[in-house]
């Protein structure tokens, strides 16, 4: 594939060229321009479900004895509105941070859980102790609104914990 030099993207300057329709051209007025702003700001906020959920507290458990330990991830609802919450992407991490495995976490009891505005829902996952996790990293979640749709819920950072 061939790259634009530099030389290529300064000669191609936006102001150089002519407007290819009237839509393209400058709004007519600056009200013009502050409504197609507004318009565009009301639909990229409708459109932004970053940290609908974020996960607030994640607990590691000890062996039981038969191989396994429990995984204990609280998620909190930052919404006005109640939730369905079905889940969230888990990153399994070896003691250098690189990915082990990699999965969508749901509730292990299958269950609907609607989580109210401000509340904590905590999701226990049963690791293998010869997984050789040493921590976690999630990007996002997934809830669903009541008419049976899955919205997926970015963190507007990456959530990481080391063991």
């Amino acid at each position: 594939a061939e790259s634009a030099s530099p030389s290529d993207a300064e000669s191609a300057s936006p102001s150089d060229a002519a407007p290819a329709s009237p839509s393209d051209a400058a709004p007519a007025s600056p009200s013009d321009a502050e409504s197609d702003s507004a318009k565009s700001e009301s639909t990229a906020s409708a459109n932004n479900h970053t940290d609908d959920f974020t996960i607030v507290n994640v607990v590691r458990g000890e062996d039981d004895g038969y191989g396994y330990w429990d995984l204990e991830v609280t998620v909190q609802n930052n919404t006005d509105e109640e939730k369905n919450f079905l889940g969230f992407q888990i990153d399994e991490l070896d003691a250098n941070g690189n990915i082990l495995n990699s999965y969508m976490s749901y509730n292990k009891n299958a269950c609907e859980t609607i989580v109210e505005p401000g509340q904590q829902f905590t999701i226990a996952l049963t690791e293998e102790t010869d997984d050789g996790i040493a921590g976690m990293q999630s990007r996002y979640c997934e809830w669903g609104d009541f008419s049976g749709e899955v919205v997926e819920c970015e963190y507007s950072e990456k959530f990481k914990v080391m063991f």
